[in-house]
């Protein structure tokens, strides 16, 4: 986000997966509170707090995650968010799976959740980060989080997984790299461009290896709250 602001970048599409399991707390949450602290040590789980708003999300290998860094008229906080999940929509409609957008940030299948989103504007940028749920240990996921029973209570659920899925209880069977690539022929029609695979600059892996030196993987800063 710090290299398309300065342009030192185009807009940037990034697709990875975890090679470590990982809680990722949005900006505001507690630790103590919205992560089994002990269940995360016993299992190696990293935490690590991210930029962004939204609840905390249990993550690994087994999930794609996308970030979005774009600049332009994206519209409304909302209207953005419907602009570009639909990108992703879109990627899964060309790997065969039919989704829908449901405001304000979250993508269904069948009805249920399987990619939620959260986003960061900064100096004119946008950055939306999500992650598609390929496959999941939902046991393990709710076991490493914390979540609230009066969260899920109120929607009429007995646990929270009630209203998730994966792309694989949806039939898909094609494998993370065809999902990757969907995904990305999502975003180049979606938007009207072409995308061209690249690593990142030197100025990117510097800056990389600073914020994880000096923020991202601190306790200072993951442990704030």
């Amino acid at each position: 986000m710090e290299a398309r602001i300065r342009d030192l970048v185009p807009n940037t599409l990034h697709l990875y997966r975890r090679s470590r399991p990982a809680v990722s707390l949005g900006y505001f949450q507690k630790v103590e509170s919205d992560v089994d602290l002990d269940f995360c040590k016993d299992r190696d789980i990293s935490i690590v707090r991210r930029v962004s708003g939204g609840s905390a999300i249990y993550t690994d290998d087994r999930q794609l995650v996308y970030a979005a860094v774009l600049k332009g008229d994206l519209g409304s906080v909302p209207d953005s968010y419907e602009r570009i999940c639909g990108a992703v929509i879109l990627g899964l409609g060309f790997a065969g799976i039919k989704a829908t957008f449901k405001p304000v940030n979250d993508i269904l299948v069948g009805g249920k959740k399987v990619s939620g989103s959260a986003q960061l504007r900064r100096q004119g940028a946008v950055l939306q980060h999500g992650t598609i749920l390929v496959d999941a240990d939902f046991d393990r996921m709710f076991r490493a989080l914390k979540v609230p029973e009066e969260k899920y209570r109120s929607r009429g659920l007995t646990h929270p997984v009630q209203k998730m899925t994966t792309l694989k209880k949806e039939g898909f069977s094609q494998g993370l790299t065809a999902l990757r690539d969907a995904v990305a022929k999502g975003f180049a029609e979606s938007f009207g461009v072409d995308i061209r695979e690249s690593d990142l600059t030197a100025f990117e892996k510097g800056l990389v290896k600073k914020l994880v030196r000096e923020k991202y993987g601190t306790d200072k800063w993951n442990f704030r709250i």
